[in-house]
């Protein structure tokens, strides 16, 4: 079932009241390309309901995690909307291809001094899963400077995390990267992007010490946390998506025990945009 009933979802687990969704968009630069050059434009539409032919085909497509890590980006960057591969998502529990689901999002506006979060939890009687518009969470904005958000499911006896940002090139100068923690007993195995750092748990004279290997730049430098692994992924474009592979699942049933930071640069300066546990 692709059709996202935004009814329910005030009843099964988001932590935001919001209502059937509506289309943000804002025009202003595109390129695939570097940081250092602005695109020509940039549309973005955020919209909950989603063309179930696209779902289904790119549902179809998925036999294992490989597959999977293909979909998920394929279907964000054809899109650049998240509910895209969030409807995917859906559409793979409900048909028992994947385990569990967990999502977390966030948007930035207001030249980043206001932010709204919301999130979908483990017990939840269908995985109703939908990013909204942000005129549906804030009726005064309809532009927003980053949305960014973080996608958890286990397929496989693996845990897979998709990471996604969208950002506004007329108020944010570039995205640098995305920082991931997460528990120290589990190790990645795969990660589409290009790791900048990584910080890890080690054993000394009997106290837990972090350690860290590579280097970042600005905001977004190695951050090594108590009793959590961390990597950082570089950012290149003003959007993007990075998939994650662990070897095995989280065992928290109450809550995810993996966060996340955006290093964002607005008017020269730089700042981490937190999700989840930090």
């Amino acid at each position: 079932m692709v059709g996202m009933n935004f009814g329910k979802l005030l009843v099964v687990g988001m932590t935001l009241v919001v209502i059937a969704g509506l289309v943000v968009s804002f025009s202003d630069l595109r390129n695939p390309g570097e940081n250092s050059q602005k695109p020509d434009h940039l549309t973005y539409t955020i919209c909950p309901y989603v063309n179930p032919i696209n779902v289904e085909r790119w549902a179809d497509g998925v036999n294992g995690t490989e597959s999977l890590v293909s979909v998920l980006r394929s279907s964000f960057n054809a899109s650049l909307d998240p509910n895209y591969p969030l409807a995917v998502l859906q559409e793979l529990a409900e048909d028992g291809k994947i385990g569990r689901v967990y999502q977390r999002y966030a948007y930035s506006f207001a030249n980043l001094s206001k932010a709204v979060s919301g999130s979908s939890g483990w017990h939840m009687e269908k995985s109703y899963l939908a990013v909204p518009p942000i005129r549906e969470i804030t009726p005064d904005f309809k532009d927003f400077d980053v949305l960014y958000g973080m996608v958890y499911t286990e397929i496989e006896g693996k845990a897979v995390v998709f990471l996604y940002y969208l950002s506004n090139p007329a108020t944010v100068d570039r995205v640098e990267g995305i920082s991931l923690f997460y528990p120290k007993n589990l190790s990645i195995v795969k990660t589409t992007g290009e790791i900048a750092w990584r910080c890890w748990q080690r054993a000394e004279n009997g106290e837990e010490i972090n350690s860290c290997e590579g280097d970042g730049g600005g905001a977004f430098i190695p951050t090594g946390i108590d009793n959590e692994n961390s990597v950082g992924i570089w950012a290149k474009d003003p959007y993007g998506s990075f998939v994650v592979v662990f070897n095995e699942t989280v065992n928290d049933s109450e809550n995810l025990p993996i966060s996340m930071r955006v290093a964002v640069v607005v008017n020269g300066e730089g700042t981490n945009l937190p999700l989840g546990n930090l």
